[in-house]
Formats: C-alpha cells, structure tokens, sequence
C-alpha cells in the first residue's frame, strides 16, 4: 500500500492533540466536565463528547466509499464544487475562534450529564481513530469524494476530510481551555 504523504504529519498531529486534551482534562472530575458557564455553551465534557462523534460520523463514509455503495450527487463531478466545499468545511474547523461556528445535529454533543470517564472514551477513540486512518490510507486523496456526513449535497475530497478533523479538534482544544479557565475554583476542588 502507498502512503500518503501527509498520514506521518496527521498522526502526529492527532498524537500531539491527545496528549495535550489528557494532560489538560483528564484530571477533571465529573462535576467539573459538565459544568457550564451558561446553559447555551457547552461544557469542556460535551466538548470531547462532540469531537468523537464527529470523528466517528466519517467511519460510515469512508465503509460506504470502500464497499461501493456511497451515492455522490451530480456537481460531486464538477472539480471545482468538491474543492470549494472542502475549502469552506476546512474554514469552518479552523483554529480561529473568532468566528462563532453554529454545530448541526449529527454532530450534537449529548445534553448533559457527561460520564466522568469520557477522556478514557476519548483516549479509546483516538486510537481507534488512528486504526481506522491506516487501514482507509488508500481512500484518502485529492481526488476520491465523499458526502458530507452533516448533509449528503456537501462534497469534498477524503483528504479536505481528515485534514478538517485535524483541524476540528485543535479548534475545540482552544475551546475547552477557554472553558477550563474559567470553571470556579470550588468545582475544580471539589
């Protein structure tokens, strides 16, 4: 099998996002993963809960891809519409957070009551995330589309795809450290 020549740099990358959502959450009691500032923002809990589920809404795409049953719409063949998606999905993730993002609904965190061991789920996750990458290496290129699995009329290359969820969880990284910052002393004590 090739190797894609950006899989070393993502795995890294994916490693290096790890280890710092460990070192900076996984101390975090139960009580502290679920607290929140204010009922619409979520909490640092619901955070990694919404990372692994977008992470993982990709897995169906990519078994639809290898078993021939993914169904592309008509523009998906037009060069230009799956590189302009991508290019908007990847500013949409981007690290910046200045720009407010809204999540659509496969990708919802769960309400609330996050279990306290959700950096051991995450943990599991990326590993399992790592896996599933090596054994899709041969999917992921500019030129193999996929639907998007928010909405079936957004198409965008594997790679726009694996470089967003990079990307994705950066961005949500920044957002729980914002959050963590502010959780009252008496909760993260507690």
């Amino acid at each position: 099998m090739t190797q894609h020549p950006k899989m070393n740099s993502w795995l890294r990358e994916l490693d290096q996002s790890t280890k710092a959502y460990l070192e900076a959450f996984e101390m975090l009691s139960r009580k502290a993963l679920n607290w929140k500032p204010k009922a619409d923002i979520w909490s640092v809990g619901q955070v990694v809960d919404h990372v692994i589920k977008l992470n993982e809404t990709y897995y169906s795409k990519f078994h639809e891809l290898r078993s021939g049953r993914l169904k592309l719409p008509l523009h998906a063949r037009v060069g230009f519409i799956p590189r302009f998606f991508g290019n908007l999905l990847l500013g949409s993730v981007s690290e910046d957070r200045s720009r407010k993002m809204k999540t659509v609904a496969p990708f919802f965190p769960s309400e609330s009551n996050i279990p306290g061991n959700i950096m051991e789920k995450y943990s599991h996750h990326k590993e399992e995330l790592r896996q599933f990458l090596r054994s899709n290496e041969d999917l992921i290129s500019p030129k193999t589309i996929i639907t998007s699995p928010a909405n079936n009329v957004l198409v965008y290359s594997t790679e726009l795809a694996v470089e967003a969820i990079v990307v994705h969880e950066k961005r949500h990284f920044t957002q729980a450290q914002e959050l963590l910052a502010i959780i009252p002393e008496d909760i993260l004590n507690d």
